[in-house]
């Protein structure tokens, strides 16, 4: 049976590279059009591409005294990365991301703002070495953005592409 909303791609775009209409300009509707958004050019954004099940998002709601807090996390893990893998996980780790993300559904969201964006954090245990957990994760006041027109296109360049497909978890 297949997943039903898991992520098949990321296209992870560095928030300093970015600007976007923020909701509260658009009258609070959750969602944003690809126009909305504009890429610094030549911008060199990461793609990642999963297979179902392989990588998850969520989102929690906390109350806090200032009304609430959004907490969103992508997360997913590698089996036997290389070393140019975690070389590209180490540069990562200090980059500040928003997070283009779409699901199997054919829907695509809006993870992280230039504002609040999102930050990469792995590890991996001394019992299992080979197991590499990746996650995105950052909060907001507001839940991701859905995107009602989305153009790849206009989105950056994806010249840096990961496939995680079995080759990483042979």
């Amino acid at each position: 049976m297949m997943g039903i909303n898991y992520p098949v791609g990321l296209r992870l775009i560095p928030a300093d590279k970015l600007v976007m209409v923020p909701p509260a300009a658009m009258g609070g509707n959750w969602s944003i059009a690809g126009y909305d958004i504009q890429v610094e050019a030549g911008t060199v954004c990461t793609d990642l591409k999963f297979k179902p099940k392989q990588c998850s998002f969520s989102e929690s709601y906390t109350r806090t005294n200032d009304g609430g807090l959004i907490t969103s996390a992508i997360e997913t893990r590698l089996i036997k990365p290389d070393g140019l893998m975690m070389a590209w996980l180490m540069t990562a780790a200090h980059i500040r991301w928003v997070a283009v993300v779409p699901l199997q559904t054919g829907e695509v969201l809006v993870v992280g703002t230039p504002e609040l964006p999102l930050l990469l954090t792995w590890g991996r245990a001394s019992g299992n070495p080979n197991d590499v957990r990746i996650s995105l994760s950052g909060q907001s006041w507001h839940p991701a953005l859905a995107m009602t027109r989305a153009d790849f296109e206009t989105l950056g360049e994806g010249e840096f592409t990961i496939e995680f497909d079995l080759s990483f978890n042979a």
